[in-house]
């Protein structure tokens, strides 16, 4: 359990005043309510295939989550949602992300963890500076992309179960992280500059083949947690 405090969906649905809910219905297609001011979507375990067009209408729109449905991509309209805070696509199908995550500006939790995604497209998250939990495990991404190294506010970082090999450089300037998962990525070793984290609580290493943590690692006064 993350000691990083996530924005749980209960929370957000029962802060804000128009909210659908409509999870766990069996849906396999989402009729259009007509109205186009709702500030949160629950389309949670459904078996959506795609994301209802009109949803990208939505302009209010702050919480989406649609995870646990069969949705092979997210439409590129994503993109035009500035008022998006958070968004959960995990446990479907996406291969390709295409254009759906430009242009978030106020994006703070994006959860697109269990699924088939090979890489991050570039221009992705570019605008997303406020992110503050990402999670991307159990997918098939090869690398992470550089725009990430931008994201100085982003506390918590899951990239467990992806054939990585490797940690970039630049992990060490996140410097707001608190909690980084990489179990299970293929690492050999660890860059040097995780030791300028700081403020990281937890680093969650198992099932890798890192035979020696570099020492720079005996910075980290505020570690809690070593999972090796």
């Amino acid at each position: 359990m993350s000691n990083v405090p996530l924005p749980l969906h209960s929370r957000w649905a029962d802060a804000l005043e128009r909210g659908l809910d409509v999870a766990g219905y069996g849906l396999d297609d989402m009729p259009d309510p007509n109205r186009r001011d709702w500030e949160a979507l629950d389309l949670d375990r459904n078996r959506l295939t795609q994301l209802p067009e009109w949803v990208v209408e939505c302009r209010d729109l702050r919480f989406l989550s649609v995870y646990d449905n069969a949705l092979a991509r997210l439409p590129d309209g994503l993109a035009g949602l500035d008022r998006l805070e958070v968004l959960n696509a995990s446990v479907n199908g996406l291969g390709h992300l295409g254009r759906s995550l430009e242009g978030l500006p106020a994006l703070r939790m994006l959860d697109l963890g269990h699924n088939s995604l090979m890489e991050l497209p570039p221009g992705s998250l570019d605008t997303s500076t406020g992110l503050a939990y990402l999670y991307l495990a159990d997918n098939m991404l090869s690398a992470l992309p550089g725009s990430l190294a931008q994201m100085d506010r982003l506390r918590y970082l899951n990239v467990a179960e992806n054939a990585l090999g490797v940690l970039p450089h630049w992990v060490g300037d996140l410097q707001a992280l608190v909690e980084l998962r990489a179990s299970n990525t293929q690492l050999a070793g660890l860059p040097a500059e995780l030791g300028r984290l700081n403020g990281l609580r937890e680093l969650h290493l198992a099932d890798n083949q890192i035979d020696q943590l570099p020492s720079a690692l005996g910075a980290l006064t505020s570690l809690r947690v070593l999972d090796v």
